[in-house]
């Protein structure tokens, strides 16, 4: 059965996130989950319950949706703006990160799930979407801190895709004490050709 006949038809990558959705999770123990480990930093940990716990994460975007409140505004950094939106109340909370085609709206499809389970975060980086580009350097990474900071996040659950998952390793490494778990479907890696 193609992913077309389970979820409608295939209409670009908001359809695609859903299918790899359902892929990861039919793969359960097979899949192997970044996740931060011990109090030595990074580690690559491959666990039945790390994966299960990734799959069940990645499975709310099949979950039938409630209302979210969406709430957009930009946040100041280091002489940028930053666009974000935020929503839900649920105790843990969890950033969605896009990938480096797109900006946070390719996460339409699954926003209302993750917001009715999640105090839900989406924000567009640096040049993507409503966040202006930039002239001046910058590390996509102190971005984020300086989101979840202004939020008054303390810990959260990054996924991300793609150069998004790239961003997400180089948080994870640099803000460690941040990252409750990271999810990431595709991810780039710095340092690598």
């Amino acid at each position: 059965m193609a992913h077309g006949d389970l979820l409608g038809p295939a209409r670009g990558p908001n359809q695609l996130w859903r299918f790899l959705a359902i892929r990861v999770a039919a793969a359960w123990g097979s899949a192997a989950v970044f996740a931060l480990g011990g109090e030595d930093g990074v580690g690559l940990i491959k666990s039945n319950l790390l994966c299960n716990a990734a799959a069940a994460l990645l499975l709310l975007l099949l979950v039938g949706s409630g209302p979210a409140t969406l709430r957009g505004a930009f946040v100041d950094v280091d002489g940028s703006r930053i666009y974000y939106e935020e929503c839900g109340s649920g105790p843990e909370a969890v950033v969605l990160l896009h990938d480096g085609v797109v900006n946070s709206a390719v996460r339409d499809d699954v926003w209302p799930a993750f917001c009715k389970h999640f105090h839900t975060i989406r924000y567009d980086r640096r040049g993507y979407g409503r966040s202006p580009a930039t002239k001046k350097p910058y590390y996509e990474a102190d971005d984020l801190a300086a989101l979840l900071h202004d939020r008054k996040i303390s810990r959260a659950a990054i996924v991300a895709s793609s150069h998004g998952g790239e961003v997400a390793l180089n948080f994870a490494l640099r803000y460690t004490a941040y990252v409750g778990d990271l999810v990431l479907v595709g991810p780039a890696a710095t340092g690598f050709p």
